[in-house]
């Protein structure tokens, strides 16, 4: 099977996992315990078992409705419709494959999902259809994508339809037409029309950009990274379709600059199935570092390319390091040199003093000139309760000096001191904890759980993203 294919599967495993992390929380802390048998996780496992395996039509829009029909489940039903549902529509690459037979499978499985879709276009329930027309654009253009003239037709329809200020972010209508613009712009014919739809597109992205402020909300967030991953697409779409080398220069930048930093990477639930459906590419750092290394002389260029690389993906660290030394920058040691970038790129820390379980005090103030790891769990949180063995294995490792240079503090939420050292008992923990008072939630703009925070040792800090490898991230941003 073709690399493209494990790519996308192994990408839906882990986001499902995701998926599950997020519905554990939402449950969680809203305290929905009454409601468990209309829970958002109960409906999408039933949409998905019976698309995937009974192919059950009436039932799959049945349950798709019963989502779309609460309003406390509204980014469930869109992340069902523009995110799992929506991906069923890419053909795989097959060409390596030995076998049709999963491609046979896959082809069958297309022709019963555009049956779902023609019924969700017919229902009866005006948000399902209003939901699923921009995939009904998209889908019908891939299946005329010979016939210029309702390829046409297509495309004016969904441009006339698909761009109200409202519905841009909520029904995806930036990713789905640059879906459709690759296609349009296949027919020679048909390059007017798919320049017009893509400067509509941009145009749209670069209005619809969010500033980062202290009080911005998780959703402004996650509405943030999808509009700027659209941005740096775009950008790097344009530098493929110009020989100016100026030009080509400022839209790699620009794709270089907006790509997927620490930053956001923290929301990607923002972007990813964007990524997935339009690149399958986290960032275009290396795109630009290539153009960069291939056409300018000038290292300190070159430099800040490859530091923003390793500040977003500690791998890319060894390679910056090389590069510093072979280069001869002589204002500081690499070491000295690393640090001042994080703190230069980091937040100013929030003074933490708060009492452990055993009543003893833990305060930021005494463990300066040291790195700290915050993580902000709860009993009654899932995907915080999985990861604590890795957490406790860490905590003896610097108990027992194996790993020096850290301070971990972990910070119970939403819990009491009597459920705390009921769940560290039972589980046999020792990591150390702090109860939450009302204002370090706040301070760190914690907006899901678990959450981790590192603080350098000068007391600036940055959001580790949900999801990754957190434990070599630190080992190698810290240098432990």
């Amino acid at each position: 099977m073709s690399g493209i294919f494990h790519y996308y599967e192994n990408q839906k495993l882990k986001l499902m996992k995701k998926l599950f992390a997020f519905v554990l929380l939402f449950l969680s802390v809203f305290s929905v315990k009454s409601q468990v048998r209309e829970s958002p996780i109960a409906y999408i496992k039933k949409f998905q078992q019976y698309r995937l395996y009974s192919h059950d039509v009436d039932s799959v829009l049945y349950y798709a409705k019963k989502l779309g029909s609460k309003k406390d489940f509204a980014y469930w039903f869109n992340h069902l419709i523009h995110n799992e549902f929506a991906l069923s529509f890419v053909k795989p690459n097959f060409k390596n494959d030995s076998s049709s037979l999963k491609q046979k499978k896959w082809e069958n499985e297309l022709v019963y999902d555009r049956e779902v879709l023609r019924q969700m276009m017919s229902d009866t329930m005006s948000l399902l259809r209003e939901t699923a027309k921009p995939i009904y654009y998209w889908n019908a253009i891939q299946e005329n994508s010979n016939n210029k003239a309702e390829l046409e037709r297509l495309t004016k329809e969904f441009m006339a339809e698909g761009f109200l200020p409202k519905n841009f972010y909520k029904d995806r209508t930036g990713r789905y037409g640059l879906m459709i613009h690759r296609v349009i712009n296949e027919q020679i014919e048909l390059k007017p029309l798919a320049n017009t739809l893509f400067n509509l597109i941009k145009e749209n992205v670069i209005n619809n950009q969010i500033n980062v402020t202290d009080s911005i909300s998780r959703d402004d967030s996650d509405k943030r990274a999808c509009f700027r991953y659209l941005y740096a697409y775009i950008s790097f779409w344009e530098s493929t379709q110009t020989d100016d080398k100026k030009n080509k220069e400022l839209l790699l930048k620009t794709a270089f600059e907006y790509s997927p930093d620490l930053t956001y990477k923290v929301h990607d639930r923002g972007y990813f199935y964007d990524k997935m459906l339009l690149s399958g590419k986290d960032s275009f750092d290396e795109e630009y570092l290539k153009f960069m290394e291939s056409n300018y002389s000038d290292k300190k260029q070159i430099l800040s390319v490859l530091l923003k690389m390793a500040l977003n993906e500690p791998k890319h660290k060894a390679i910056l390091k090389q590069f510093y030394e072979k280069n001869n920058f002589t204002e500081n040691n690499f070491v000295d040199f690393w640090k001042a970038s994080i703190d230069k790129n980091g937040k100013n820390a929030p003074s933490v003093s708060l009492s452990l379980l055993d009543g003893t005090l833990f305060s930021s103030k005494n463990n300066l000139g040291k790195w700290i790891l915050m993580d902000f769990w709860g009993t009654w949180c899932g995907p915080c309760r999985e990861e604590h063995p890795d957490l406790q294995r860490f905590h003896e490792s610097i108990k027992s000096q194996s790993i020096r240079g850290i301070s971990l503090i972990t910070v119970a939420c939403r819990d009491t001191k009597e459920q705390v050292v009921k769940y560290m008992d039972s589980k046999k923990l020792s990591f150390p904890v702090v109860m939450a008072d009302d204002k370090i939630e706040k301070d760190f703009a914690v907006q899901g759980y678990p959450s981790k925070i590192l603080i350098s040792p000068t007391g600036k800090y940055i959001n580790i993203p949900f999801g990754v490898d957190w434990q070599t991230l630190i080992k190698d941003y810290c240098d432990l």
